[in-house]
């Protein structure tokens, strides 16, 4: 079996599969008790004991549990990295873009995001811890954003560089 390289702390991504005793509704699914996460973790046994916690703290017990590597390795690939399974964050820092109106930028950085670059008249690269990224990514009236974990190695490191040059 070809086991993918493990990213820089060690970790890989895994795609779970989970039985559940009860059937919940997942959007695009229905009602169902398969469902499917991904898990940063540092063995499938790790990656299966996050989503068994995960959904037994939401009171829904598992009958089984399954990981396997995930084709994508990089989690800052990932749409909505926030939703990835983890013990401890999946990079000190965050960067993308933010729409934000400029009367809020005070309020956004007083979160502890820091912004980089404008890119636009309502457009800024921000770099965030990952609480502060995640909150950000769950947006709200005031500002949308879509930050990525930074990851050393990844092509989403520098996710606004091209724009910013331009």
């Amino acid at each position: 079996m070809n086991v993918p390289k493990l990213n820089d702390d060690g970790r890989h991504m895994y795609f779970v599969s989970i039985r559940l005793a009860v059937d919940v509704h997942v959007r695009a699914l229905g009602f169902t008790n398969s469902v499917f996460e991904f898990a940063y973790a540092g063995s499938p046994e790790e990656a299966q004991d996050l989503a068994r916690m995960h959904y037994e703290s939401k009171n829904l017990p598992v009958l089984t549990v399954a990981a396997s590597y995930a084709i994508q390795q990089d989690p800052a690939q990932y749409t909505f990295p926030e939703a990835i399974l983890r013990n401890r964050p999946l990079a000190d820092v965050w960067r993308g873009e933010v729409c934000v109106h400029p009367e809020y930028l005070c309020q956004l950085e007083a979160t502890g995001a820091c912004r980089e670059a404008q890119i636009g008249e309502r457009l800024f690269v921000f770099s965030a811890p990952e609480p502060v990224a995640v909150d950000i990514n769950r947006s709200n009236a005031r500002y949308i954003g879509m930050m990525k974990p930074c990851m050393s190695g990844s092509p989403t490191r520098n996710v606004s560089d091209s724009k910013l040059a331009a």
